[in-house]
């Protein structure tokens, strides 16, 4: 199991979409955002560089509620598509707030709309659990 980059990618999306999306530790569906992540596809090849796991963490208000392996990360124009593995439920209590933002160093905001952040990787992902009880579609 290869270790977790230190930065993570911290993704605005329904839990809904994810857990139809999830196929276990399989690559999930498709999934697109109207923004072009740009500093995240130069993410994903650092991380497979340094042989680590580039951790996605998803909220869609200020609870954080699930987290996954980058499996894939596609800019196309002003589009990224990406697919995860391993999806993994974030322990209760935890909100964005509780993210750091990595180029400022502070809290990333509750109140934060836009789609994805640049984020250090946070100490509280449970990975003693990674890969052993994936989240999987109903």
């Amino acid at each position: 199991m290869k270790p977790l980059f230190h930065v993570a990618i911290y993704v605005n999306r329904k839990p809904s979409s994810l857990k139809d999306a999830a196929h276990g530790d399989e690559p999930s569906e498709l999934l697109t955002e109207n923004k072009a992540w740009k500093s995240g596809v130069e993410l994903f090849q650092e991380a497979q560089r340094a042989g680590c796991e580039l951790p996605l963490i998803f909220g869609y208000e200020a609870p954080l509620k699930f987290w996954a392996l980058t499996h894939e990360i596609t800019v196309i124009g002003g589009k990224t598509a990406y697919r995860f593995a391993g999806l993994q439920r974030i322990r209760a209590g935890y909100q964005r707030s509780d993210l750091t933002v990595l180029s400022s160093r502070k809290p990333l905001p509750n109140a934060f709309i836009r789609s994805y952040a640049i984020i250090q990787t946070p100490p509280f992902i449970d990975t003693k659990r990674r890969r052993q009880d994936p989240v999987r579609k109903a």
